[in-house]
């Protein structure tokens, strides 16, 4: 009876520490015309910088990301410069006692070209550091579908890591 008692007690406490899944939720790259490129991770918009924070722990994705960064605030001061030199242009020629100067029209285009490249660049870079993140941490988003399991241990206990 002691025995079958101790049996039932063990199993109980076994069956407790078990866990499903572990939390490790994949990020996303998402773009859209209104917010850019941001990083997803489940239902969360995170922004570039909690997005690189994230990624924090792997020394190719922090670089990544903060090349994207970089990129994108670039590409952000330049596009603002970009937009007020091409809004005096065409305000001043709607303007009755003033001429506009089409040169700073012509300067403003030129730097909203050069905002292009950097644009590219902070999306391959995103890609890519969302990319690594995601196979450091064990996922990947492969079309075959081939999903393993495994006996894991960690702080939580034993479990059952579902891969897909």
């Amino acid at each position: 009876m002691k025995c079958h008692f101790l049996f039932c007690l063990t199993l109980f406490f076994t069956v407790i520490t078990l866990y499903g899944q572990q939390n490790t939720t994949p990020l996303e790259f998402k773009s859209d015309f209104w917010r850019g490129f941001y990083v997803q991770q489940g239902n969360d918009k995170l922004s570039l910088k909690e997005a690189e924070k994230l990624m924090s722990n792997t020394p190719e994705t922090k670089k990544l990301m903060q090349k994207a960064r970089a990129n994108h605030t670039g590409a952000a001061l330049i596009s603002f410069a970009s937009g007020a030199l091409i809004g005096v242009s065409v305000g001043l020629e709607f303007s009755p006692d003033l001429e506009a100067n089409w040169f700073f029209a012509g300067a403003g285009l030129a730097l909203f070209t050069a905002t292009i490249p950097l644009q590219k660049g902070t999306k391959r870079n995103l890609k890519n550091a969302v990319t690594k993140y995601n196979e450091s941490i064990g996922v990947s988003k492969t079309r075959n579908f081939s999903p393993d399991t495994h006996l894991v241990f960690s702080t939580n206990g034993l479990g059952f890591q579902l891969t897909f």
